[in-house]
């Protein structure tokens, strides 16, 4: 499941204002999300690892839970305690990739479907 949404209504309750200023950010960051490739062929695990950690607790607070388990299989894959295997570095970017551009989606009709008209 892309959202929680059960989760994301007790905690965001009348402030889908809220939500979706903090959902714009998150679904802003299109460009660090695409410098991962960049990235990963520069072996910088380290940079990798950052920005999934920020994805990861950014989406879990936004009740995008499949996507905040992509971002943290990421930070883990690029905080490998022995050597790093970029092949699977590479393979966790492409279903954060994926992950990413459907929750975003997902956000924006839960958005238009909650909005209350001005």
């Amino acid at each position: 499941m892309l959202l929680q949404i059960k989760d994301i209504t007790e905690r965001f309750s009348s402030e889908i204002g809220l939500y979706k200023e903090l959902a714009a950010l998150l679904c802003e960051r299109e460009g660090e999300i695409e410098s991962l490739n960049a990235l990963a062929t520069g072996r910088d695990a380290a940079r990798i690892a950052y920005i999934a950690h920020k994805l990861k607790g950014a989406a879990g607070i936004l009740g995008a839970e499949l996507l905040a388990d992509t971002a943290g299989e990421l930070e883990e894959a690029a905080r490998s305690r022995t050597e790093i295997d970029y092949d699977l570095v590479s393979e966790r970017i492409r279903e954060l990739k994926k992950n990413y551009r459907e929750t975003c989606e997902a956000i924006r009709e839960f958005v238009r479907e909650n909005e209350k008209p001005s």
